[in-house]
């Protein structure tokens, strides 16, 4: 029987669940460095003379919560075979690494958030109050509960994909890089919200190593919110990545949108917590790369999963297999060490020779 077809792949292998935080992470370089503000911003249309004070007001102290409705659309060019396999074993939220979705978001500060992932029939939500974390599913009727360090900003990665497909946390985690690795200009924007007028960023990387050819961020002209991401491959003209807000209100969200009560007939279910503990990340900005040890059996399912679209490679690194495709790119060694980003090969080539 094919490897990926095969029931419960990433049950009988939890590791493989680690692919699914690589994907994102790696394409949306909010690994380690994204984060929201805790407050929001009441203030008249801003007044913006250049892209680095733009910048500055994004990533400026707001005041006050909000809420919305986000549209999140995704193709990373991942093989068909391993989307289906992530989809059907990451309860929550691997359905987001390809295609449309719907997001509702609520967030009063960083350590209350909610965002809940709505299908055709059912709805999948993921609450943080405080140092408590929450995953439910409708269409199974479980969920599973989990203890978050205080200090954590937002939603953890081990979360997963639904913890990083906001605007906000994606266009923090470009707006962070040091504006001597980045290109930045400004422009007049579209209104992604009707009756919302925008600024647009436009950040295109320096370095020719990278995959991301642009990201282009709408930013809401009197709120200095992140309203739209669009992450585009070099020399592509359609988003990687479109995440926008489709609707929003900067009405402060009550206290009962993040807590969690089990309905009658609910019952827990085991941790699908992404395994990061033993993910490590290397370089920085553009070039951030992350790597995993693992076993030559996993490793080599994993190349399995990617099929013909991983391609056999060698050099004075080793050998082994690598993907690369849009906005991503895939290495797994004969060493069983995978490395992952939003770079050209020969980058992981150059990480996994230190190695």
């Amino acid at each position: 029987m094919d490897a990926v077809n095969s029931p419960g792949i990433l049950a009988r292998h939890p590791e493989l669940r680690w692919l699914a935080s690589v994907v994102v992470a790696a394409t949306a370089i909010v690994a380690v460095t994204s984060y929201v503000s805790d407050s929001f911003r009441d203030s008249a249309t801003l007044s913006v003379t250049g892209p680095e004070q733009l910048v500055s007001e994004v990533r400026a102290p707001h005041l006050g919560g909000y809420s919305g409705t986000i549209l999140a659309k995704v193709d990373l060019g991942l093989p068909p075979a391993l989307l289906l396999a992530l989809e059907r074993e990451l309860p929550y939220g691997g359905a987001l690494l390809g295609g449309s979705h719907t997001i509702r978001y609520w967030y009063a500060n960083e350590q209350q958030q909610r965002i809940a992932v709505l299908e055709q029939n059912d709805e999948q939500d993921v609450f943080r109050d405080g140092t408590s974390m929450v995953f439910w599913d409708t269409a199974t009727r479980t969920y599973e509960r989990h203890v978050v360090a205080a200090e954590q900003s937002g939603l953890p990665l081990s979360a997963g994909p639904a913890a990083m497909l906001t605007p906000p946390q994606l266009a923090e985690g470009i707006l962070a890089m040091p504006n001597d690795v980045r290109s930045t200009t400004l422009r007049s924007g579209d209104q992604v919200v009707p009756g919302r007028p925008t600024y647009e960023l436009v950040v295109v990387p320096e370095s020719p190593q990278s995959l991301i050819g642009s990201v282009h961020i709408q930013i809401d002209g009197r709120q200095a919110v992140p309203l739209r991401v669009q992450v585009f491959a070099r020399g592509e003209t359609v988003a990687a990545i479109d995440v926008a807000f489709t609707s929003i209100s900067f009405d402060p969200p009550q206290d009962r949108n993040f807590s969690f009560a089990p309905p009658p007939g609910a019952a827990a279910r085991a941790t699908s917590l992404l395994p990061t503990e033993n993910v490590r990340q290397t370089g920085s900005n553009w070039l951030q790369l992350v790597s995993y040890q693992t076993t030559t059996p996993v490793a080599d399912l994993i190349a399995r999963t990617f099929g013909p679209t991983m391609r056999a490679v060698k050099g004075k690194w080793g050998a082994g297999r690598v993907y690369s495709s849009g906005v991503m790119s895939v290495l797994v060694t004969k060493k069983a060490q995978l490395f992952a980003g939003a770079v050209r090969p020969s980058v992981l080539y150059a990480a996994a020779r230190k190695r």
